[in-house]
């Protein structure tokens, strides 16, 4: 039997699931069964930022951290199944971030290097966890990486600090004798949240400045990265920025300068912190998430999806089916003029819905339960439990309305209304609020 390559097609089942995958990845999408328990939803997912480097013994400018992993794809999850979802804290300076998850890593930015003898690097977008790196994470399989490469430096001393590696750009390098700091890498844009946010930007270089007057540092990409400290002579050093909280930006690289008099005293400005990691989650709205309490998060529902916003923490999460509503409102009663009619409008009716079940009591009559098929003909007229002599009901489709009226008697006040919406097995898909203190006076 011959053996899968790391990019041959396997098809296997997981429980009630037919699985289509590439054998050894982990972001396949799994193909649903008839009545299985899951659901596809699309996830964000970004590491925090690592570190601007401090600038070192060699007297050039710090690098820039990286921005951290980014990661964004659908996934199938399972209805009843807990799942860890952690946000990766933005290092300090000369430090890896911390990777976020749900079940798949966001690694944390590599931090930027300050040394001359390691070339003031620019710590890379989704770097390693133990150190810094010039080249980004490798994808695995056929995904793509989550981030992009730091800035090479230049060994020399007196020069500017690379910029580390964005989500979406490797970060400026500096092989000559520039003295400006190098830019970071630009992030990527995503509409998950709504509009359009860019996030995951690398951290800017530090500048280095003892002869050359004021010397700006590098920016931060765009995304969040930190921008990198600035050289101005003014005697005390310039740190880099910090990267922008949830946005997994990298630290700006600190700069290194002495004090106008060009005194050999010198002073190196630390690296910006890198800003924490971000998670987000949307999942139809016909389902609904439940949050552990070490979670600190936010969702809102549009256009039928519910968004979940994660930002710090770490916790389990859970899926359900989201609970059927109907809601039913009063439009007018008998208690005005001729009228002898109550009249009350609907939601929109759960999916599924074949049935309408109205229980009506009230003084001066006996209670009333009809069930009316939503299929009938607007307003026809249906008997409930009593006959024609107690309540008697219609429903009307075309606007989403229904009614009752009594068939003999006057004079019924302090009726009470809930309506039930059932499926065609007559199961419960919701029941509605109830109306009370309605009247109906057949004299007018």
């Amino acid at each position: 039997m011959a053996h899968l390559g790391t990019n041959d097609t396997a098809y296997h089942y997981v429980g009630a699931m037919s699985v289509p995958r590439v054998y050894q990845c982990e972001d396949t999408i799994a193909r649903s069964k008839p009545n299985d328990t899951s659901f596809e939803a699309t996830v964000l997912i970004i590491g925090g930022g690592g570190g601007g480097g401090v600038a070192g013994n060699g007297l050039g400018g710090g690098g820039g951290g990286g921005a951290g992993g980014y990661r964004e794809f659908t996934k199938r999850y399972f209805i009843g199944t807990n799942y860890t979802v952690t946000v990766g804290g933005g290092a300090s300076q000369n430090a890896i971030g911390s990777d976020s998850s749900i079940e798949r890593v966001a690694n944390g930015g590599g931090r930027g290097e300050g040394s001359a003898t390691s070339s003031s690097v620019g710590g890379s977008g989704g770097g390693s966890a133990t150190s810094f790196k010039r080249t980004a994470t490798s994808p695995r399989c056929n995904q793509p990486k989550q981030g992009n490469s730091g800035g090479r430096g230049n060994a020399n001393a007196l020069t500017g600090g690379a910029g580390g590696g964005g989500a979406g750009a490797d970060g400026s390098g500096n092989t000559g004798s520039a003295r400006a700091g190098s830019a970071g890498g630009n992030g990527t844009a995503s509409s998950i949240t709504g509009s359009s946010v860019t996030r995951g930007g690398g951290g800017g270089g530090g500048s280095c400045s003892f002869t050359d007057g004021t010397v700006a540092g590098g920016s931060g990409g765009s995304g969040g990265g930190g921008a990198g400290g600035t050289a101005d002579h003014s005697g005390s050093a310039q740190n880099g920025s910090n990267g922008t909280a949830n946005t997994g930006g990298g630290g700006g690289g600190g700069d290194a300068t002495n004090n106008s008099s060009g005194s050999s005293t010198y002073s190196f400005g630390t690296g910006g912190n890198g800003g924490s990691g971000f998670v987000v989650i949307k999942l139809p709205d016909t389902h609904e998430i439940t949050i552990g309490g070490g979670l600190t998060s936010s969702s809102s529902t549009s256009g039928g999806f519910t968004t979940v916003q994660f930002t710090a923490g770490t916790d389990t999460v859970s899926f359900a089916e989201a609970s059927a509503s109907l809601t039913i409102a009063k439009i007018s009663d008998g208690s005005d003029g001729d009228r002898i009619e109550v009249i009350f409008s609907l939601t929109t009716l759960p999916a599924g819905t074949t049935q309408l079940k109205y229980t009506i009591s009230g003084t001066g009559t006996a209670s009333t339960v009809v069930t009316i098929p939503t299929s009938t003909a607007n307003n026809e007229n249906h008997d409930g439990t009593g006959g024609s002599s107690t309540f008697r009901s219609r429903y009307n489709s075309s606007l989403n309305r229904g009614s009752f009226f009594h068939g003999d008697g006057d004079a019924i006040s302090n009726i009470s209304l809930t309506v039930e919406a059932l499926n065609s097995g007559g199961t419960t898909l919701a029941t509605s609020n109830t109306l009370t203190g309605m009247v109906i006076d057949e004299d007018g």
